[in-house]
């Protein structure tokens, strides 16, 4: 099992803040004591995350032009298990959100937090490959 310098995630928030990156969405901390250093699982992580996001994202969007309100909330719902897997609060957090504007009538708010959650999707997706790579580079196998 390779060892790291677990640098806590709000700290690496702030710091990537400061410098004008974007802040990242993962603990690579979490990501190492949940996977147990294993390639394959980190893979398998990887591949669940962006089927799921992607087909709730594409399913969500079309459910809220149609105005299927309920049904949207209820598929936000089956989302947050895959997204505390993954240990990204950020992302469980906007997917409530999405949940509350729906169940409080605000289509609008659901349709900017939607946005938002496709960038976040699109910065974990980036964010686990390049943890994948980094994994499979350490154990020689990359």
């Amino acid at each position: 099992m390779k060892t790291t310098r677990r640098i806590p995630l709000q700290r690496a928030q702030k710091s990537a803040t400061r410098s004008g990156q974007h802040a990242p969405l993962i603990d690579r901390g979490y990501l190492d004591e949940i996977s147990g250093g294993s390639g394959s699982f980190c893979n398998a992580m990887l591949h669940n995350f962006e089927s799921r996001g992607y087909r709730f994202l594409n399913k969500a969007g079309q459910m809220l032009m149609r105005e299927q309100t309920a049904e949207a909330a209820k598929l936000a719902d089956q989302m947050k298990p895959t997204a505390a897997f993954i240990g990204v609060r950020q992302y469980e957090e906007a997917l409530a959100n999405f949940s509350t504007a729906l169940s409080s009538g605000q289509v609008e708010l659901a349709g900017k937090v939607i946005r938002r959650l496709t960038r976040m999707t699109r910065q974990i997706e980036t964010e686990l490959t390049e943890y994948v790579q980094d994994n499979l580079q350490s154990m020689g196998w990359a």
